[in-house]
């Protein structure tokens, strides 16, 4: 509270008024939301074969989904998972290694990618600029 002397035009705050910031301060303290280099660079410490320098301050992770590849039969043969971010789609393995990192499967620059060909699910491509 000392600390806060003449901040009011010169003036002193009332204590009581001060006091009450401070109780409400150190009763629910401020914390810091982690920002999207954060959170992009804990999800990809996860993954095996990919470099800190993927985690970069303008790219952000928008969701995460578990795929899996189908047989002819009906069973799933491998899974997979995605990882969306705003640039970028990353297929991992779902299976952790010694490590416990997943490995990295593919990386799919957003940008690049110029239309989706094929009139149904079952037909469609992705169509990338060289």
């Amino acid at each position: 509270i000392r600390n806060n002397r003449g901040i009011d035009a010169g003036e002193d705050l009332p204590p009581k008024y001060l006091g009450d910031i401070y109780d409400r301060v150190r009763s629910s303290e401020f914390q810091l939301l982690h920002d999207h280099s954060f959170t992009v660079h804990k999800t990809i410490s996860k993954i095996g074969g990919l470099l800190d320098s993927f985690a970069h301050p303008c790219r952000q992770f928008l969701m995460q989904a578990a795929v899996g590849e189908l047989t002819r039969t009906g069973h799933v043969s491998r899974q997979d998972l995605m990882l969306l971010f705003n640039d970028a789609l990353l297929i991992v393995s779902s299976n952790k290694t010694a490590t416990r990192k997943r490995m990295l499967r593919r990386c799919i620059n957003l940008f690049e990618i110029e239309c989706i060909r094929g009139s149904l699910p079952e037909t469609w491509e992705l169509c990338t600029t060289q």
